[in-house]
């Protein structure tokens, strides 16, 4: 009878973990689809934004540049904070697949099985660049917000009646330095984040 209650006890536990394991990758797999969306939304908007206010460039242009840097430091807000959650869902979710015991099935990852435990860990290089999500991220938020700050700069020099030469070399300058503060500032904030850690078991009753 205890036998058969400790077995019960088990199993109500395993479909916990289970279901547990079910909503973590739901989760999961929704912030990353907000990621993808907005890695298609952010520079397709910026580059619209570019090219509608690039063509006649004025104080009305330098405006619209100020609002589009506005929501999109509002947008790398949100996304740095779903970043946090992402992060924290694959914590767990790595942690349910080593107490559900899931078979390792490939070489890769961490040691334990499971999707998440068997992440690919290697560190591969494209055009000299580690490659990497946040990394991705970074440089499109980096270019976007250089592309909205050199339609602005070209509307304020514009009105200043700026030659055009000088204005060029102005406008490219802005641009090369935003994109560069952006990417540090990224970096720099993403270096200072605090990943999850696995916490000790509770003491046994």
């Amino acid at each position: 009878m205890a036998d058969q209650s400790v077995s019960h006890a088990h199993d109500q536990d395993e479909a916990k973990l289970e279901l547990d394991y079910e909503q973590t990758l739901a989760t999961w797999r929704m912030l990353v689809d907000l990621r993808f969306r907005l890695l298609a939304f952010v520079p397709a908007i910026a580059g619209v934004l570019v090219v509608l206010a690039g063509r006649s460039p004025s104080a009305a242009s330098a405006l619209v540049a100020v609002l589009g840097l506005t929501a999109l430091f509002g947008i790398i807000m949100y996304d740095l904070r779903n970043s946090q959650f992402h992060d924290a869902a694959i914590h767990r979710a790595k942690e349910i697949e080593k107490q559900l015991t899931l078979s390792r099935l490939s070489d890769k990852g961490t040691g334990g099985g499971g999707l998440m435990n068997e992440r690919p860990r290697d560190r591969y290089r494209l055009a000299g660049v580690e490659v990497w999500h946040d990394r991705a991220l970074f440089i499109v938020y980096a270019a976007s917000a250089s592309g909205l700050a050199s339609v602005g700069t070209l509307g304020v020099l514009t009105e200043l009646a700026m030659p055009g030469g000088w204005r060029l070399l102005c406008v490219t300058a802005v641009a090369a330095a935003v994109f560069m503060a952006v990417l540090v500032s990224l970096h720099q904030y993403d270096r200072h984040v605090v990943q999850p850690k696995p916490v000790p078991p509770p003491p046994a009753p």
